[in-house]
């Protein structure tokens, strides 16, 4: 009888150990989606209150560029990780399968975007000559810190994705503000390349979180064996989310 009750005990002591994890991860989440959100809110109204009309129709069109990279990334890439490789049992887990693979497939996609971002900046002049610039340097790191976000809240670490946001929100953060107090306003590009530079904090502190780094080949074979999972996850963001995006672009154009 005693030996019933002892296990009835274990039981619910597991039981609740199991809900308190899965409170704590959706705490985590919470502040992950909080923070994400703040960092594309706190540079668009930085580069909205620090630069003239023209800088940040400029900055609107590398931002825009910038959100359809991330999108292509996670129909392509994110999406098709999610699904292959979540932990269901809500324990962050110390393993991340394939995290090479999917960050390699990430920067192999990204390189399209930085070739099209050139090439206008080699069309473009003034200000918009120097957003694309700044844009073709940070979108592979971008869209590496994105990817990396999923890569934990995949495998239930929703502490390792705030992390990665937080990094990216207060190095930005920082960076902003001791320019403006030896510099003044940076103005709009200046804020953009600030913000790359937070992105590029949190991405190296991904790396150490995931103990893996991009790898074109492994990238390449992520990419083969989830195509055909992926392609689909493409059409559906072209029809859904690709019209609204490019509305950005006429944005910036006016």
């Amino acid at each position: 009888m005693t030996e019933i009750r002892t296990a009835r005990l274990n039981e619910r002591g597991r039981q609740v150990l199991a809900r308190a994890m899965r409170f704590r991860h959706l705490g985590w989440g919470f502040a992950d989606q909080a923070l994400s959100s703040l960092s594309n809110f706190g540079v668009s109204l930085a580069a909205a209150r620090t630069s003239t009309a023209t800088e940040y129709g400029a900055f609107s069109i590398a931002f825009a560029t910038y959100v359809i990279g991330v999108g292509v990334v996670r129909a392509l890439v994110s999406d098709v990780y999610a699904v292959r490789y979540a932990e269901h049992d809500g324990r962050a887990s110390r393993s991340y399968p394939a995290a090479s693979g999917a960050w390699g497939a990430a920067v192999a996609i990204s390189l399209a975007g930085t070739a099209a971002c050139l090439i206008g900046a080699v069309l473009a002049s003034g200000p918009l000559q120097s957003s694309l610039l700044v844009g073709a340097v940070g979108l592979p790191v971008l869209v590496v810190h994105d990817v990396g976000r999923y890569l934990c809240i995949t495998r239930s670490d929703a502490f390792g994705a705030m992390l990665l946001d937080a990094t990216w929100v207060g190095t930005f953060g920082l960076a902003l503000v001791a320019t403006t107090v030896t510099s003044g306003f940076p103005g709009a590009i200046p804020t953009l390349a600030l913000w790359v530079g937070g992105a590029a904090c949190g991405v190296v502190v991904g790396f150490l979180r995931v103990r893996a780094v991009p790898g074109l080949r492994a990238g390449l074979r992520f990419m083969r064996g989830v195509w055909r999972f992926s392609a689909r996850y493409m059409i559906d963001w072209v029809a859904l989310g690709a019209s609204v995006q490019l509305g950005y672009y006429v944005l910036g154009a006016v």
